[in-house]
Parts: C-alpha cells; structure tokens; sequence
C-alpha cells in the first residue's frame, strides 16, 4: 500500500465522520423539534402535521376539522376557532356566527386574537361564533351555510367576503392557503425542524419580490393583464353575495354585510413596486396594484348595492382600517392592531344585539 493509498484512506474517514456528526446532528435537531410538539403541543412524535389537517373536504364541502389542531390554529367540536360549541342557542343568548374567509380565520394576528376573537370576548352575553374557512368564496359560503350553519338557528350572520377571489382565474378553492402549506396527513414525512426554520428565516423581501415578478411575468405569457377593472367580475361577485344573503335571509337569519379591507389607498408612491402587493399578485397576475385597489373600492360598492336591495346593515370596516400599513401582515390579512381595529368597528353593532335590529 503506497502513501496515495493511505491519504484516499484517510480522507474517506473523515467524510464518514463528517457525514456521522451532520447526520447525528439532524437526527438531533429533528427529535428535539417532535418532543418539543409531543410535550408542549400534544402532538404525537410520528404524526406528519400540515395545515391542510385543518380541512375537511366531504359531500357537505369544505369546512373546518372538528378538534384539528395546526401550530397556533385550534378548532372546536364543529371545526369553528375557538371554544366548543353546542348544536342548540343557549336559551337568552343570542348566537351571532361570523362568516368568511382566511381574514377572518386569521392569520397573522397572536393566538386567540383575530377579531371574531375579540369581539366574543368583549360581548360575554353574546354567543359569538368564528365559522371562517381558509380560501372560502361566495358560492361555497351559500353551501356551507345550507348544509351545515342554518343548523346552529343563529339570530344574525355576520359576512366578510373576499372580492379578490374575483380577480383570479382559478376558483378560490384552489387558491393555496394564506398559512402554511403543508402535506396532507399520511404523505411523505417532513422535517419539522426544518418548518420552523423557515417560519423563522424569510428570504429578503427584495428577493422574494423578484421571484413573484417572474411567476407573474410567468402566467402572463398566457393571459391578458386587465387595463381596467373588470365589469364582469364585479357582476359575477354582486351576483353571488345577493344569492348567499337570499338564502340566509329565507332562513329568517338578519344579514350584517362588512366592507372589505386591504393596507394600502391606492394614492401611495411606488405602490406597483410594495411587496404586499406582489405577494398578492401571486394568485391575481392580471391585476396590478391600481386595478386591486380600485377592485375593493368598487367591489365595497356593489356590496352596498346588495344591503340596499336587501335592507341589511353595512359595517365600514374598510373606511376604518383600510391606509393603515401596520394594520396588516400582507394585502389584506390583520396584524393584531389591525384586528383590534376591525373589532372596534364592528363592536357598535352589537349593541343590543338581536333578530330587531335596524337595516341601513
């Protein structure tokens, strides 16, 4: 054996222990991240944990998991956030149920802390229930509500609706969760340590920004941007939003309709360049900056259009909210200042609240 034989050799078991001590290490890291959950959140050591755990898609749809549990999300008996909730009003307590989609789920907002939250904590004589579901659009409302929310016998829905649903190409359905987005159960397993390093590390938002530019520039070499905002998008959405308050309404439910809001005016400098904006532009390449703010504005329209033909109440939460940057995480998601401030402009109409209330 010569001398080259022997530094081939050595050089070998130096990379076998390399390899030994990183793979020891991320054998570490992993089971201490999987005890960490065992102790701390009940969650068991092999399970394969994903936001989609908080979804059930069934012959009834899309609703929430009963008892599903994903990092800070939890859900009561029926699937809803927050605590267990009885099939049957409470006898004198008026059952308000909260109807929308992720920005009212929530998502950026501390645990506990999205504004359905807020106000069930503020109105202690009211029963007031979170029934949000992640990417939830208008006709999926009208057939959760059919098949499992006139149940609850609420004296009053309250409704969110997401107008940018309107300006993408895909139905909300598929539109990938504002929150994580994981494995369904039982597929391949994933690294949780490796989740947590990237809930912690974020790519630069400049570099994120470049990688959203090329996605949109992407789907925009097979379709055409919108020059202006599209009429027919906002007829559809009108359209829809009337159906499901008809339907709720024949229930003998009153109907409160919200006004959607979104962090930025329109009027601010370089808005077409914002990071919120591109993170937005992801699922609505057609729209830029200008067309989705001046979608809100008109779809805010219509919505009012709708409580006038239907003699429901309307909340300006986008008057209240809309222009403040730090009330959002992203385009349209609550911070917790932003939660607080959509809860401040809700809480007045609960005042009394009950089947008699007046219509705007």
């Amino acid at each position: 054996m010569n001398a080259h034989d022997d530094g081939m050799r050595a050089g070998v078991k130096k990379l076998l222990r390399l390899t030994t001590l990183v793979l020891a290490v991320a054998l570490g890291a992993e089971s201490g991240a999987r005890l960490d959950d065992r102790l701390f959140e009940q969650i068991p050591f092999s399970a394969n944990p994903s936001s989609d755990d908080l979804i059930t898609r069934d012959p009834l749809g899309r609703h929430g998991t009963p008892y599903a549990h994903f990092k800070k999300w939890r859900l009561d008996n029926l699937g809803f956030r927050g605590p267990d909730v009885a099939r049957a009003p409470t006898p004198g307590v008026p059952r308000i149920l909260i109807l929308g989609a992720s920005e009212t789920f929530g998502l950026y907002e501390s645990p506990e802390d999205e504004f359905p939250a807020l106000l069930r904590r503020a109105n202690p004589h009211l029963e007031i229930i979170n029934t949000a579901v992640v990417g939830m659009g208008l006709p999926s409302m009208t057939l959760y509500w059919q098949q499992r929310l006139s149940g609850l016998r609420p004296e009053e829905v309250i409704i969110y609706p997401s107008p940018f649903f309107y300006l993408a190409d895909e139905s909300p359905a598929s539109r990938p969760a504002a929150a994580v987005v994981g494995a369904r159960p039982g597929a391949a397993l994933r690294s949780r340590f490796l989740d947590r390093l990237r809930g912690t590390l974020h790519k630069p938002d400049f570099l994120q920004v470049r990688l959203d530019r090329r996605a949109v520039a992407a789907q925009l070499a097979t379709a055409t941007p919108f020059s202006t905002v599209p009429i027919e998008r906002l007829d559809t959405y009108q359209r829809e939003l009337e159906q499901l308050v008809e339907v709720i309404q024949a229930s003998g439910t009153t109907v409160v309709l919200v006004t959607h809001a979104v962090r930025f005016r329109g009027d601010e400098p370089n808005l077409e360049n914002r990071f919120a904006v591109w993170e937005e532009r992801v699922y609505t390449p057609r729209a830029d900056a200008k067309i989705l703010v001046a979608f809100n504005t008109a779809a805010n329209e219509r919505l009012r259009a709708v409580a006038l033909a239907r003699h429901v109440r309307v909340i300006d939460v986008a008057a209240a909210v809309s222009g403040c940057d730090a009330c959002f995480g992203d385009l349209v998601h609550f911070t917790d200042l932003g939660a607080q401030r959509v809860a401040a402009a809700i809480q007045p109409a609960l005042s009394g609240a009950g089947p008699a209330r007046a219509a705007n």
